[in-house]
Order: structure tokens, then sequence, then C-alpha cells
């Protein structure tokens, strides 16, 4: 059983985590992402995996994914049914878009697009019903389609750059990240009115109760990560900083990775503990101004959340982990306030062709640089000391990737990106 360590954490952890029940999932691949439509859970990694459960989804059951022609593909789901779903699979290095739409709940699966062109082999999706949606790429380029792929038009968007997170607000509002922030589209992606810079934050995940209501986690070059809250559907926000992520852990130390928005009173981060590596998930009760923690037994990365009923969440992450948790009975530890310093330190050229270079403007003694993916999976790690450093990116596809320096002075993450 490919789960079965999960179950051994639990067996060896203390009482405090009796409300956790791991769901055997049967695989290893990082799980990204859980959609809810009623009471049908779809559960999604991004190469081979594709699972559903009912109910209170006590097993999982598996879905057929495409037969991609190798391991460089990556895919995301959407779907605006418990039948219709669709799917947008890219290889950067074969430098291939597709869409695909299965009506049978993700059983059977009909290629709907295929092209191969570097300006345009990435995407997101989102569907507004079973018929009507968008994708955009990067170099400014979208693709529309009114009946479900049939047929579909080229258009175009308001950003260079792709950032990779998507999320739609009601029947007509899509915000979108882009490399340094976010856009937002009041009408299915005609035109953009809204927007926001990040400074050196990136938006990394967003949230909506309804199309006025938006919420959205932003981390990036400068510790900590931030909540911004907006109720005029974008026009204006506010902030307000992610206080660590567990006890002992200090607000430059969370590495955030989902967001759930319940209602206002309970909002929801997946994170990890960094220096620990246990799987966190960060609370508060008055949007941002206080935040409480709870560590699991994991060491992984938690990727995403939803709720089953008004007290379980079901909660999916690094390794196949998926496991149902009682948010009434778990218990929350108070977090302690940022007290780390960040490092001072400059990386270029972002983007990236080949190489990275570090140049650190104070003495930091040993730095350890960790290279992670946007799943939060470590690719390399590179230990220097002295006023300069860098990163070999060669060999890696196009894309958002994260540095992270860390020394015994402080720490600090870098959003960068591979160019062409």
């Amino acid at each position: 059983m490919k789960n079965a360590r999960y179950f051994f954490a639990l067996l060896i952890a203390n009482i405090s985590y009796s409300q956790i029940t791991v769901i055997n999932t049967g695989t290893s691949e990082n799980l990204v992402s859980i959609t809810s439509i009623g009471k049908n859970f779809l559960v999604s990694g991004y190469q081979t995996f594709l699972g559903k459960c009912y109910g209170e989804c006590n097993a999982i059951f598996s879905l057929v994914v495409p037969p991609f022609p190798n391991s460089t593909w990556v895919f995301e789901v959407d779907r605006p049914d418990t039948n219709v779903l669709f799917m947008t699979a890219c290889s950067s290095s074969n430098l291939n878009l597709t869409f695909w739409k299965s009506a049978d709940g993700g059983y059977n699966w009909f290629k709907k697009f295929d092209t191969v062109n570097p300006s345009m082999y990435q995407g997101v999706t989102i569907f507004f019903d079973t018929l009507t949606g968008i994708s955009f790429s990067d170099n400014y380029k979208s693709i529309k389609t009114f009946d479900g792929f049939k047929t579909y038009s080229f258009g175009t968007w308001n950003s260079w750059f792709l950032g990779g997170h998507i999320q739609l607000c009601g029947d007509s509002t899509i915000l979108l990240s882009d490399l340094g922030g976010y856009l937002i589209s009041k009408d299915r992606g005609n035109t953009w009115p809204f927007g926001q810079g990040l400074g050196t934050n990136n938006a990394i995940s967003f949230a909506c109760l309804n199309e006025d209501t938006l919420f959205c986690i932003a981390s990036g070059n400068f510790p900590p990560s931030y909540l911004f809250s907006s109720f005029d559907g974008g026009k204006s926000w506010s902030f307000k900083g992610i206080n660590g992520n567990s006890p002992g852990a200090t607000a430059a130390e969370v590495v955030p990775v989902k967001l759930y928005v319940k209602n206002k009173n309970e909002i929801f981060i997946t994170a990890r503990s960094s220096p620990t590596g246990f799987g966190t998930i960060l609370k508060t009760a008055d949007l941002g101004q206080s935040w409480s923690g709870f560590v699991t037994p994991f060491k992984e990365y938690l990727s995403d959340m939803t709720f089953i009923n008004d007290s379980i969440a079901l909660v999916c992450g690094n390794n196949g982990l998926l496991f149902k948790w009682n948010t009434k009975t778990a218990v929350f530890t108070g977090i302690s306030e940022n007290k780390s310093s960040e490092i001072n330190a400059l990386v270029y050229p972002n983007p990236v062709e080949s190489k990275l270079f570090i140049k650190f403007n104070d003495n930091e003694g040993l730095v350890k640089a960790t290279l992670m993916n946007v799943s939060g999976q470590n690719l390399l790690e590179v230990s220097f000391t002295g006023n300069n450093g860098e990163l070999d990116f060669a060999g890696m596809q196009r894309g958002i990737y994260f540095v992270r320096l860390e020394s015994e002075k402080g720490l600090r993450t870098f959003k960068v990106a591979i160019g062409n």
C-alpha cells in the first residue's frame, strides 16, 4: 500500500491526531487540487492520477487520464458539471498544448484541441458552463469556445506572462495571476478593468465568496506572506501579514500553498512548516489580524482542501496524501510573530535563460539555496559562502520556480521565471 506510511504516522502520533482519517489513494503522485460539486469530489494529481469520491469520501475511485506521450506532460482539470470535465494538458518540452473533454465524469476522454506552438504551449482554463470557456497562455494569447471546443477562436488578454493561478467568482468574474501581480475581468475575460501589482510578491492562490468578496494570498521576495481582501469586487484591497505557521515558527518560515475561504470568519491556508517540514493548516477568524496553526503528523506540502460538511474538511498533499480532518475538534496553536530578518540579496536575470546569479549585499556566512517548482518539490539544493552564488537552470522547463535562500541570519524567497 503506497499510503501505508501515512497510516503508520498516525499510529505513532499522539492522541491529538485522532481527528485525522487517512484515505488510501494508491498513488505516490503529488495531489494538487480538490473540487466539489455538492457531495461529489474530484481529487487531481498533475500527471497520472485523477480520482473521485462521494458523500463522506470514505473511499476514492480512480478515473482515467489520457495516455500522454511522455513524462513531461502535466494537466489541470476544470469541471463545470459532475459529468462534464475539461482537461488542459501541456508539455513545455514538446511545446505542445492540448484540450480534452469527458462527458461521463472522467472515465473517457476525447481530444478537442492540439497545437505545437513555441508561444502557446501552456495554459490555464476556466469554464463558465458545460459549453462556454476560455483558456489563457503566455504572450497575451487566449482561446475561447462557446460549444465545448467543437469550435474555438483565438484572442488576447492583458499580460505576456501567465502566473498559473486562476479563479472564477460568480458567473463572470475571473481572477488571474501574472508575473508580479494579478488581473480581474468582470465580463468573462473580454476586458480587464482591474489589476494590482504586488511589488516583490506574487499572487499564489485566490478564493471568493461572491463577485464582490475576493481574497488572495501573495508571497515572494519579502516575508511574510500576505492575505489580501477586497469587498468591492477588486477596486480596493487591504492586506495583513500571515504571522507564521506553527509553534516555534515565524512569519518568514511559512510556505503557503492554497487559500480556502469558508466564510469571512473561517479562512484557511494549506501550507508547510519550513523548519520542521510538517504539513500545516493556518486559520484566521478576523481577516488576517491574527493567525493560529494546526500541525499535521505528515512531512508533506498540503496542496488543497474543501469541506465535506460543516465540520469535516478533505485535504490533499504531496506523495498521494489525502485525509479527512475534523476542524471543530482540531487543536489550533497560537503563532509567534515574525522575528526573522531577511537576507539582503539580489537575484538576476529574471526571467532566467540558463543561470541565475545571486549577489549578497552583506556577509551572510553559509547560505543554502533551494530551487522549488510550483508544487513545492525541491529540485536542487546548493550551498555557498561569500558575496556571490549562482544556480544552474540548464535542462529546466519553462515556467515559474521559487528560489529559497537560508542562512543563520535569516531567509528570503524569490519567485523567478524561465523565459525563452
